[in-house]
């Protein structure tokens, strides 16, 4: 069922606002429409900070609050809006009865493609162009919902957990073209950065980047979900850091600073403990597993097989810093001196795992899996549940800071969020060298 089309009216004049909830409720009474009212400036903004609407009727002259009606509030209004600073609206329409106020900002409204009526107490032909208009714009809407759920409107989307340690050492690694946004109305107090990051030479992509400043498959569910239907990326990244398996039970056992690559992913909690006679407990596992898609999947493995050539050479420079050689220096035996890359199954949980016997557990469970962390399946979930017929890309990326035994490593974990970073570029220009993708 489709939502109701929201409008705005933003006048000071209740006798003004009564005629057109009047005239427009009799034109539009086979719509679902919502609307809603604000009487300044100051309580429009309160408004459109707290939600979007389809469409804006807005008086040309505006008051601030008590004071005298402005031509300039409402073009801030406008300003604001375009800026994302408040929830942008596809559509405004001037209405003002004002004449010389109507002729002064006509030239605006018709550069910014918006309507510009002029209200008359003693006829409603106004009513019937605004009518018209609303009627033409929830087509249009519907149509737009429809081709949003199956188009891509940005390149990628990257979901990291926590800020100190994972958003906040990658960020500061990413080359942009211009400077980026560094925030968005539809993730209010989340960090969030959303421009044109520099891949490569030729390689510039339209990203969006956000922390979710938690860990935990529910928090990574919804925030990539809502991520998902607001910005429709093409490719879905979980980036930071993981736990690896250094224990001879894993089929690949890692080293810190090593980066884990998903091939695929599934929760290690999925399941039921059972009784076996003999009081002999045993998990039985219901997980369920998700994969990366047959589009990006064999050029991933072939990257990462031959990682001396694709994936080392990314590392290169970051790896000759002093803080990179530093940590390296603190964990001489326990890291190798150029990363591993590895493919394969991820783990996910929404517990922290600090218990070696844990660990072992987890292992049984899962043979193949390599890793774990606390994010990756939700994300994968996500954008595989996600609306439409085409569905983004996804893949998880994180580099080995612990091991799941209880031994935290905090000065480690930035260090490996970045190499995960490195690896994701290193992918990235695969993908889009051999033209597997096209920018968006």
């Amino acid at each position: 069922m489709s939502r109701d089309l929201e409008i705005l009216i933003i006048d000071d004049s209740v006798q003004k606002y009564e005629r057109i909830m009047q005239e427009l409720s009799k034109r539009l009474a086979n719509l679902q429409c919502q609307f809603s009212s604000a009487s300044d400036y100051n309580s429009a903004v309160k408004m459109l900070s707290a939600s979007g609407f389809d469409l804006v009727i807005l008086d040309l002259l505006l008051p601030l609050g008590k004071g005298s009606p402005s031509l300039e509030n409402s073009r801030t209004l406008i300003s604001l809006m375009a800026a994302e600073d408040l929830f942008p609206a596809p559509h405004v329409i001037g209405l003002t009865e004002h004449e010389s106020a109507a002729a002064g900002e006509k030239q605006y409204y018709s550069e910014n493609m918006f309507a510009l009526e002029l209200f008359d107490w003693d006829s409603s032909g106004w009513a019937d162009r605004i009518s018209a208009k609303i009627v033409y714009l929830e087509k249009s809407r519907k149509a737009a919902i429809a081709y949003a759920n199956n188009s891509f409107e940005t390149d990628l989307l990257i979901v990291s957990a926590r800020y100190e340690n994972e958003y906040k050492p990658i960020f500061a690694k990413m080359k942009w073209e211009v400077a980026p946004m560094k925030r968005s109305v539809y993730f209010p107090g989340l960090e969030c950065a959303i421009g044109r990051l520099v891949v490569d030479k030729g390689i510039v992509l339209r990203v969006v980047y956000v922390c979710a400043g938690e860990m935990g498959i529910a928090p990574a569910t919804a925030i990539t979900s809502h991520a998902v239907s607001i910005y429709r990326p093409r490719v879905v990244i979980a980036l930071g850091m993981c736990c690896g398996f250094s224990s001879p039970e894993c089929s690949s056992p890692s080293k810190f600073g090593d980066v884990l690559v998903s091939r695929e992913t599934a929760s290690w909690e999925e399941g039921k403990y059972a009784e076996l006679p003999g009081r002999r407990r045993v998990f039985r596992n219901k997980s369920v597993t998700r994969t990366i898609d047959e589009l990006i999947g064999p050029a991933v493995q072939a990257c990462i097989e031959m990682a001396t050539d694709t994936i080392a050479p990314v590392f290169k420079k970051y790896l000759a810093t002093s803080k990179a050689r530093a940590v390296r220096t603190n964990y001489a035996t326990q890291m190798r001196d150029v990363p591993e890359v590895k493919y394969g199954m991820i783990v996910s949980g929404s517990s922290v795992i600090a218990d070696a016997k844990q660990t072992s557990e987890i292992i049984a469970r899962h043979p193949e899996a390599i890793g774990l962390e606390m994010e990756i399946f939700g994300v994968f979930t996500a954008v595989q549940k996600s609306i439409g017929h085409r569905k983004p890309t996804v893949i998880g990326i994180k580099g080995v800071a612990d091991f799941g035994d209880g031994d935290k490593h905090d000065h480690i974990q930035s260090h490996a969020s970045i190499l995960a970073f490195y690896v994701m570029l290193a992918l990235l220009r695969k993908i889009y060298r051999e033209e597997i993708l096209r920018p968006v």
